[in-house]
């Protein structure tokens, strides 16, 4: 299967609420996944969906999916259909894989031989192609050409040389460890599988707030503000922790593009652009001001 780099992106965007105690609880878990979701939204515009359930011994499930914006899909009169829940997942989708359709919206809900159980994944998996085929190989058939199916199906699937009437956990953990992800690991246990780890990241810190768009109001909850960011790789077990420069991503995506000379004012100055600097890659709609702290208009505050 041919995989082409397009650059970083959104992918899809999951939430997921808990109420303590059994249900009527005096928190609003569907309304309070809306809510989420909605803080979510830039990830996902294709469709959206929740799933929720009372939690008992013999759960019931409830869902609700449906095709557009947050806001469309979740009316107060669907919503009703989510109560006598506390607790459930909701999901809004970028479609990374599969087609845009209301058969691929999420979460995916199936019956196992142990109950129900209801998926929803952000991401891909890059051994997809391999997986469906095993699926199918083993008599399983698939509705949609969405990843997320395939992993709700594998962890349902009962291998033949298990008994039927007991949770094959083992095998689980087997074909869970199959679906490629891009690697899960422990934190601080990167170098129980390899002689030297040296983790890149191909982004700059984030150190400032974010104004623009994206809840970020403070410096405080950011990792790169703490004292702890200068020993990052010794708590995940690593050699070294790179990131990518803010001149290297300027660089970057500035590659190839072309700029006409122009005049910019900025701060009563007036700057002359040579085309290739910094203040030509803010006015081509490229923000950097939660790498640096320049931001693109003046903070009343």
């Amino acid at each position: 299967m041919d995989m082409e780099e397009s650059g970083m992106s959104e992918e899809c965007g999951v939430f997921g609420c808990i109420a303590s105690g059994e249900w009527p609880t005096q928190l609003d878990v569907p309304h309070v996944i809306t809510v989420g979701l909605q803080g979510l939204q830039h990830r996902g515009q294709e469709s959206a969906g929740i799933v929720t359930s009372d939690g008992s011994s013999v759960p019931t499930f409830k869902v609700h999916k449906g095709m557009g914006f947050v806001n469309h899909v979740f009316t107060e009169d669907n919503l009703k259909k989510l109560y006598v829940s506390n607790l459930g997942i909701g999901h809004t989708r970028y479609a990374t894989t599969g087609k845009c359709e209301l058969e691929s919206c999420q979460p995916f809900v199936v019956e196992t031989l142990h109950g129900k159980i209801a998926v929803a994944h952000n991401g891909e998996l890059v051994n997809a192609a391999r997986l469906r085929k095993k699926l199918l190989r083993h008599g399983i058939g698939l509705s949609t050409s969405s990843d997320s199916e395939m992993i709700t199906q594998l962890l349902a699937y009962t291998p033949p040389q298990e008994r039927d009437d007991t949770p094959d956990w083992v095998a689980r953990e087997e074909i869970f460890r199959e679906c490629r992800m891009g690697g899960v690991f422990r934190v601080g246990q990167l170098s129980l599988y390899w002689r030297k780890v040296h983790i890149r990241v191909a982004s700059p810190p984030i150190k400032y707030p974010c104004f623009m768009g994206i809840n970020i109001p403070t410096k405080e909850e950011l990792i790169a503000n703490k004292p702890e960011f200068d020993h990052l790789a010794e708590y995940l077990g690593a050699n070294s922790v790179k990131y990518l420069s803010v001149e290297g991503l300027v660089s970057s995506v500035q590659q190839d593009i072309k700029f006409e000379k122009q005049k910019v004012k900025r701060h009563d100055i007036t700057i002359q652009e040579n085309g290739n600097g910094l203040e030509c890659f803010e006015k081509t709609g490229h923000c950097t001001a939660c790498l640096t702290g320049q931001y693109p208009v003046e903070l009343e505050w």
